[in-house]
């Protein structure tokens, strides 16, 4: 008996564009043992219509009563789950028909990994590719899978990773303070408790637009995240906590200065963003004033 995969598909308004490619993308997917919680977050467009056109057993339309708020509603679909993996498939994203039939094969029937991930491409709004990004993280530990994500080898996007149901369910879904890098701690979690299994080839698109880009207002929010997720590395990590801990701080605090660099065209603006990034990062990247 091959193992299910649940695909979980949270949505909001997305029926005129996003939607469509990525529910079509979910239904083509090679692997039998699968099924599809489409949960409408109570759009006020079509999602309804289009959704429940599709006649296809595997799919399971459920519509929130009141907006639930976006953590939220991933957590109900993980909640939801019956398949012992779990993917976090958001609205605007696009998957392979090969991807979990690829995750699948290569975890050869073991049911217990923490995470399984593929490669991930980068397409901007049109679907055009920006570049690919092959997973490279097999074999790696835990610190040094950490390490390499710092050090851009490769990347970490939900739509290109199968988390374990039950173990992501134990450590409370996912969850940060702001709903930024809940995605992260979860998998740091899922790693500690299960390690990995890895798919080099990319077989999941990552879709970078406008709405995905974030703004000035989300810098503290960024902020709080990062070392919450620096925190929670630190947490999981096996040995050498403080270290990691000290290298994640510094990654992600020039992280969020790259974004108050982006966001923010006043010089003046800039270095009271800078500063209260500096701050909140425990003065561990000074900027350059």
């Amino acid at each position: 008996m091959t193992l299910k995969v649940t695909i979980g598909l949270p949505t909001y308004n997305r029926a005129k564009v996003f939607l469509v490619p990525a529910l079509e993308c979910a239904l083509a997917q090679d692997w039998d043992n699968l099924e599809i919680i489409v949960s409408d977050n109570c759009s006020t467009d079509n999602t309804r219509e289009i959704v429940t056109s599709y006649d296809d057993p595997r799919l399971r339309y459920v519509r929130q009563d009141e907006n639930i708020g976006a953590n939220n509603n991933f957590n109900f679909c993980v909640n939801a789950a019956k398949g012992t993996y779990f993917l976090l498939y958001p609205d605007d994203d696009v998957i392979d028909p090969d991807f979990v039939s690829s995750c699948m094969e290569a975890a050869t029937g073991v049911a217990d990994y923490g995470i399984i991930r593929t490669g991930t491409r980068l397409i901007d709004g049109d679907g055009n590719l920006i570049r690919e990004v092959p997973n490279r993280a097999n074999g790696l530990d835990y610190n040094k899978f950490f390490r390499g994500w710092m050090q851009g080898l490769f990347t970490s996007y939900v739509c290109s990773t199968l988390f374990n149901t039950q173990m992501l369910r134990d450590v409370g879904g996912f969850q940060s303070r702001n709903g930024l890098y809940q995605d992260l701690m979860a998998i740091a979690k899922l790693i500690a408790r299960g390690g990995h299994c890895d798919v080099e080839p990319c077989k999941a698109s990552f879709r970078r637009h406008d709405e995905n880009y974030g703004n000035a207002s989300d810098l503290r929010a960024w902020c709080e995240d990062g070392v919450q997720l620096a925190d929670v590395l630190a947490a999981e990590a096996p040995n050498d906590a403080e270290t990691l801990r000290g290298e994640a701080m510094r990654y992600l605090c020039r992280t969020v200065y790259g974004y108050a660099g982006r966001f923010l065209s006043s010089r003046t603006e800039r270095i009271k963003a800078y500063r209260m990034i500096d701050a909140e990062f425990e003065h561990c990247y000074p900027y350059l004033k």
